[in-house]
């Protein structure tokens, strides 16, 4: 049976971030140590790879989540990151430094109750500044191979917009994107109570908005749509948010993987505290799923030189160094309303306990 104090850390790296709330990974536990993995039989098809840069930050929060639960009870985890995805270990193993079996302390599986308080907010912001204490908090944050930017120029803001623009407007014209993102979408309260994907409830959608995208989810659709402009509508109002920040948050990395999961753990540790001082987060991961596609060659060839002229830009824009990547941008504000919170999956299909060979709650 897994112990109490392991299955509250579970707990924490189930309340993680993931891409349209797909919650990819898989955990094991063996009675000496923690092993997350891609969960090929759940996800495989339906989301990102195994290797994609949002697989990769989605496995950094898990660890993140993971480490501050233990970490709250006086109990360190030990994690060896992997720079590739590798089975049977797949991204990552975590070890303690006391017996956990003995462990003593005060487990409550909902502590640290700011982690589980970390939630997207997709609604409207207002466009005040910063406070500065909280200006300072940022520009304090970096870890490991991964920093982060703070952008508040109105005119680096403006370019942001402008790439964010130009890459939904490819998204909105590749197949295989749009049809991912249709089958995240869920849109009957039956839907959401599985536990994952995006509800669209949680979306800012003007009048009619959620018929509109319950007719654009099939690709026949959304292809003639197309043929009259409907892309750049579309990526107009995806990039309209970001024109109209009064901050941005890009995360910065190296290319390997291991560097890529240290993003996801900075990426998590600066949600988790703008939600605590009452600020909003909404990722933005367009520029970087395009940059990554575009090396992959999942660009459709007649938008190629779209993507290689933001890419070009991104260098600059970014001020990205060697071997730098942007991983993900985050919009932030002060919100005007509460947000709907996304709900997640049940433990049963998403922990194993090979201790005793059980599925484990």
């Amino acid at each position: 049976m897994i112990p109490k104090l392991i299955q509250s850390i579970f707990e924490a790296g189930r309340y993680a971030a993931s891409a349209d709330n797909s919650q990819p990974w898989h955990f094991y536990w063996d009675g000496e140590q923690i092993r997350i993995t891609y969960d090929d039989e759940r996800v495989s098809g339906k989301t990102f790879t195994e290797n994609n840069p949002a697989t990769l930050l989605a496995i950094g929060s898990v660890i993140e989540n993971m480490s501050q639960a233990a970490k709250s009870r006086g109990v360190d985890i030990q994690w060896t990151l992997f720079s590739e995805y590798k089975k049977p270990d797949g991204y990552a193993v975590g070890r303690f430094d006391i017996d956990v079996y003995h462990f003593d302390g005060q487990v409550d599986s909902k502590e640290p109750v700011a982690l589980f308080e970390r939630h997207t907010n997709r609604l409207g912001y207002k466009k005040e500044p910063l406070p500065d204490d909280i200006r300072s908090l940022l520009l304090a944050m970096n870890i490991n191979s991964a920093r982060m930017q703070l952008h508040e120029d109105k005119d680096n803001i403006k370019k942001i917009a402008n790439l964010v623009h130009r890459c939904s407007e490819v998204r909105f014209q590749t197949r295989e994107v749009h049809e991912w993102l249709g089958r995240s979408l869920k849109f009957t309260q039956e839907e959401v109570m599985n536990g994952d994907g995006l509800d669209v409830a949680t979306i800012d959608l003007p009048p009619g908005g959620k018929l509109f995208l319950k007719f654009i989810k099939d690709w026949q659709r959304m292809s003639v749509l197309n043929k009259l402009g409907g892309y750049k509508i579309l990526a107009k109002m995806d990039a309209e948010p970001i024109k109209n920040s009064s901050a941005l948050i890009s995360i910065i990395a190296g290319a390997a993987g291991n560097d890529v999961i240290n993003a996801g753990r900075l990426m998590t540790q600066i949600w988790i505290e703008l939600n605590v001082h009452g600020i909003a987060v909404q990722p933005f991961f367009v520029i970087t799923d395009q940059l990554s596609r575009l090396e992959e060659g999942g660009v459709p060839e007649s938008l190629l030189h779209n993507i290689s002229a933001v890419k070009q830009e991104s260098t600059s824009v970014f001020d990205l160094q060697a071997n730098e990547q942007l991983c993900m941008l985050l919009r932030i504000g002060l919100p005007r309303s509460e947000a709907i919170r996304s709900r997640r999956l049940v433990s049963e299909l998403i922990l194993t306990d090979l201790d005793n060979g059980n599925l484990s709650k």
